[in-house]
């Protein structure tokens, strides 16, 4: 068994039952990067993979803020191959009435009325990635990702005006 995060140190490392990656993603910042999903993806396929001999198990671990993070990429070409086990803060039960109502998966650990609170606070992606385990597409943007015109700063130096536009 051996686990790491994205640039873990498991060089020289093998695993034989278990290869365990966790926490892919640091937070939203990283998960709206590109540049940080593709080296994360190398990470995964150049070093995690490297590592395992035939008929190691592995287990992905982390908060999915979009939909072409690692576990995205990895469900897109071998979905046959992996089970994806999600845990949703708040599930929809029947209550005693026969209603049918949202509580906590876990009272133990957060209540139901915690986590109606947290996410009356909490924006709505945020809290559909990380409480309710669903990662937003590029719907969820203002402008579609793949839209956006990204430059380099090297780019930009002919440009003789500037228009600005703000909210």
């Amino acid at each position: 068994y051996f686990g790491a995060g994205p640039g873990g140190t498991i060089s020289g490392k093998r695993a034989k039952t278990l290869a365990m990656f966790d926490d892919f993603c640091k937070g939203i910042n990283e998960a709206l990067s590109n540049a940080e999903l593709e080296s994360t993806w190398n990470f995964y396929m150049s070093v995690h993979t490297k590592r395992t001999i035939p008929g190691t198990a592995q287990l992905i671990l982390g908060t999915r803020y979009v939909l072409k993070d690692l576990i995205g990429r990895i469900l897109e070409k071998h979905s046959h191959l992996w089970e994806q086990i999600k845990i949703p803060a708040l599930i929809e039960v029947m209550d005693e009435s026969g209603k049918i109502v949202e509580r906590s998966f876990c009272e133990e650990i957060h209540t139901t009325q915690e986590y109606l609170i947290d996410r009356e606070q909490t924006p709505e992606f945020i809290w559909n990635a990380v409480a309710m385990q669903e990662p937003m597409g590029e719907e969820g943007f203002i402008f579609p990702y793949s839209e956006l015109k990204r430059f380099k700063l090297e780019d930009l130096r002919d440009i003789n005006h500037v228009v600005g536009f703000c909210d």
